[in-house]
């Protein structure tokens, strides 16, 4: 008794409040550890979440986007992107198997699909058993994805039967019974239903290890009812190998309208036309798939889906285009080797317009290249000059093919700028319309003593300014000029936008030079009036030309006339932008007057340019480029259909013609104008106002891209030069005299329109080019490209 009392003494009040007190100090600990928690969860909860996430292997797979479309003005696809797919290796997962019969299976079926070296891949697999991701090989279609993938086609049945099997073999792995009793099940349990997402990325695993089993159907080419049934009945299954989806970049017509559509390279990058220009309208944003393991060790997704590009809807017209293009290649063919060796000319370029919205109808020029494969130099060189190619020598190579003449090379236009020298007299009252000008052969001016010829060097004599145009005489618009004087000249070159950039929405326009008023002397004024010793582009010259004709409303020229959004809405629209007003309608009806009866008059240097049916104006051009003394030429027709409203401006450049008399050769640049007005017009519903003569022979039409064999014209007068329609024994344009040789350099005593050396005297020898230096002392710029400007000169 005693010794049990004294045990329970131990246990007393003292102790007692201690443990009263160290209890109390615990729960005051856990309450303030509680408080803590709740404190750091509240403020950086996120953050440590999101730190201990980025500790976890996880999955992330790039979506890509879909590239915009480019289509023609009614729908036509000239540039789309196709679906694609890039086999992927996952080793890690195909070695996770160790099944031997499915590793050497999918070797076996990757060499026989895709013509892959099996030593490689074998090689590969051993030296990088943890890697996830390499890319076996590129750009393959649907049918080769479904050909490899029907390799491991199973029914359900016969998966059943294995999956059962491996069960009772396989008892160490839990999960495996549960993957195999589901389609598009994945190793570590969890559900693989997403069929697109199952081509796109590994289904599961972490590091990007491949889907355990692949649905048979394609979410992006829409399984027909037979498809469906055979998707119930069997599914792929295929264990480190899984396709990635992308995009090719395809062009359906080739190489029609390269310059203005352009291509791109690796990476979405637009390189040139309207994929360059508008490259951030046409991409999109990429998506993005994620894939970790949450704080259950459960596969979590999340998907960002990607944002396809914008399509351009763009002002061409595929047909209109394509006759464009036809015209061209005949020409370049027909003329082949005549003169020299090689094509029909040095180049050929055509661009046609609206001109009362500045769209460009179509737009093209020499040489040809193909858009699927715009690096390939075979077609212009041979295998030996490819070989001796470095880098440098290839890719200038490359961008002399690539360059669009049509905006990024400027010229002498010659005599189709005379249309705008007059409308500046006019325009600026310093000339009626009711003048009379005498042309002797050539104008004396201060800076060329001896005179610069006028292109007939007998003279036009008495003529009007509406006769002047119609026979193309320098002397006249020489004296024009003088009148007009040089403030007023240089101011109307400058609101005819000449000397500026057009803004149109292609990459790469030149912008040419002009002399300023303070620097022009009286020579370079008369040079100027007729087109010579001032460079232009053609997108410069026909929208100049466009405003001339539609009542002097300047459009600014324009590619694309909307952008749509991928499901086809209207993201914008983009309407045609009137800049200013050029000149009144009153000089604009004077000037299409002029126009018309230069190509229906019975002296008019552009009759080939006549279309049966219909009333059509234009003007021919003959520049003679630098150095002169080459004796080579740029011929060209500028002009407008119909008469009285126009609705479309056609411009041809022939650079060195292929032909022997190459200053005699502007009717070449006519024909093939008439050529395809005479497709394009009934194509855009103009209907004929005329008679359309059963022969038109009589008129001067023949196929554009025919040789003139003989230089033989059926209404040409006796004595008279064939290639123009003018009086006897006078050639309007080129000055072309009775029973001169025409064999050689031009007419005896005739020099070709625009050329500013004098030129040579009657009685000369035709032979050494009839050339004397009588004529202005000094050189223009280079007619291809642009050049610093000499002390008289200033680019602007």
């Amino acid at each position: 008794m005693a010794n049990n009392k004294k045990k329970d003494k131990k246990f007393t009040r003292t102790m007692q409040k201690k443990l009263v007190v160290l209890f109390a100090g615990i729960i005051v600990v856990f309450i303030g550890l509680n408080v803590r928690i709740a404190q750091i969860n509240a403020e950086s909860g996120d953050e440590y979440t999101k730190s201990v996430l980025s500790q976890q292997e996880y999955t992330s797979t790039v979506l890509p986007y879909r590239r915009g479309d480019i289509v023609d003005r009614k729908g036509t696809v000239l540039a789309t992107s196709e679906r694609v797919y890039n086999v992927i290796l996952d080793t890690k997962q195909l070695l996770a198997t160790k099944d031997d019969e499915h590793i050497n299976k999918v070797i076996t079926s990757l060499v026989s699909s895709f013509q892959l070296d099996e030593t490689q891949i074998r090689q590969y697999i051993s030296k990088n058993p943890d890697n996830a991701y390499y890319i076996l090989k590129k750009q393959l279609t649907k049918d080769d994805k479904d050909a490899f993938e029907d390799l491991f086609r199973v029914k359900k049945d016969d998966k059943s039967t294995a999956a059962d099997k491996k069960n009772a073999d396989d008892t160490k792995d839990g999960k495996a019974k549960d993957d195999e009793a589901k389609d598009g099940g994945t190793e570590d349990g969890t559900k693989g239903d997403d069929a697109d997402s199952a081509d796109q990325t590994p289904d599961g695993s972490t590091g990007g290890a491949a889907s355990a089993d692949i649905k048979a159907d394609d979410t992006d080419t829409g399984a027909s009812d037979s498809g469906e049934e055979e998707e119930e009945e069997s599914s792929v299954s295929i264990k480190g190998v899984w396709f990635e989806k992308d995009y090719v970049r395809k062009y359906p017509y080739g190489s029609l309208a390269a310059d203005e559509i352009g291509f791109t390279s690796s990476g979405n990058v637009g390189n040139g036309g309207m994929e360059g220009y508008y490259n951030s309208t046409l991409n999109g944003i990429n998506g993005r798939e994620y894939g970790y393991l949450n704080d259950e060790l459960e596969l979590e997704r999340t998907v960002k889906e990607a944002i396809d590009g914008n399509t351009l809807v763009s002002t061409l017209d595929v047909n209109i285009q394509s006759i464009v293009e036809k015209y061209i290649r005949e020409f370049n063919e027909a003329h082949r080797d005549e003169a020299r060796p090689g094509d029909g000319s040095k180049l050929t370029a055509v661009m046609m317009m609206n001109p009362n919205t500045g769209e460009v109808l179509a737009m093209a020029s020499t040489p040809e290249w193909d858009l699927n494969n715009p690096r390939d130099l075979t077609p212009f060189y041979s295998e030996e000059e490819i070989a001796a190619m470095d880098d440098d020598t290839r890719m200038d190579a490359l961008n002399k093919i690539w360059r669009n003449f049509c905006i990024s090379d400027t010229y002498e236009p010659g005599s189709t700028s005379k249309p705008f020298t007059i409308a500046s007299g006019l325009e600026t009252g310093k000339l009626s319309g009711n003048e009379t000008f005498v042309c002797d052969g050539k104008q004396v001016v201060p800076g060329a003593p001896k005179g610069i010829a006028c292109v007939n060097r007998y003279g036009h004599g008495l003529l009007t300014i509406e006769g002047a145009i119609n026979v193309s005489c320098n002397d006249a618009l020489m004296q024009m000029a003088a009148i007009i004087g040089a403030d007023n000249f240089c101011r109307y070159q400058e609101i005819f936008g000449f000397g500026q950039k057009t803004r149109i929405d292609l990459p790469g326009e030149a912008s040419g030079m002009l002399y300023t008023a303070d620097k022009m002397k009286p020579v370079d004024l008369a040079t100027n009036s007729f087109g010579q010793n001032y460079t232009v582009s053609m997108i410069q010259q026909i929208s100049a030309f466009c405003s001339v004709i539609n009542g002097g409303y300047y459009y600014q020229p324009h590619m694309v006339s909307r952008i749509l959004d991928a499901n086809g809405g209207t993201v914008q629209n983009i309407d045609p932008i009137l800049l200013k007003q050029t000149i009144s309608e009153k000089t604009s009806d004077t000037l299409k007057q002029y126009l018309y009866t230069t190509v229906s008059g019975e002296k008019g240097t552009a009759k080939k340019a006549a279309v049966p049916g219909y009333k059509v104006g234009g003007k021919t051009g003959t520049a003679e480029k630098y150095p002169r003394e080459d004796r080579n030429f740029l011929v060209s027709y500028l002009g407008y259909a119909p008469y009285d409203k126009p609705q479309v401006a056609i411009y041809v450049v022939i650079d060195e013609p292929n032909v022997e008399e190459q200053n005699h050769a502007s009717s070449l640049a006519c024909e093939m104008a008439s050529g395809i007005l005479t497709e394009v017009l009934p194509y855009m519903n103009i209907f004929p106002t005329e008679e359309i003569p059963t022969d038109t022979a009589g008129d001067g039409q023949q196929d554009p891209a025919a040789p003139q064999e003989g230089q033989t014209d059926p209404n040409a007068q006796d004595g008279q030069n064939p290639q123009d329609n003018g009086t006897e024994g006078q050639n309007p344009e080129e000055g072309g005299q009775e029973g001169q040789n025409t064999g050689e350099n031009g007419q005896e005593g005739q020099n070709p329109e625009g050329s500013q050396e004098g030129g040579s005297q009657e009685g000369q020898n035709p032979e050494d080019g009839g050339q004397e230096d009588d004529g202005i002392p000094y050189s223009p710029p280079d007619t291809q490209q642009s050049q610093e400007p000499d002390q008289n000169q200033t680019a602007e």
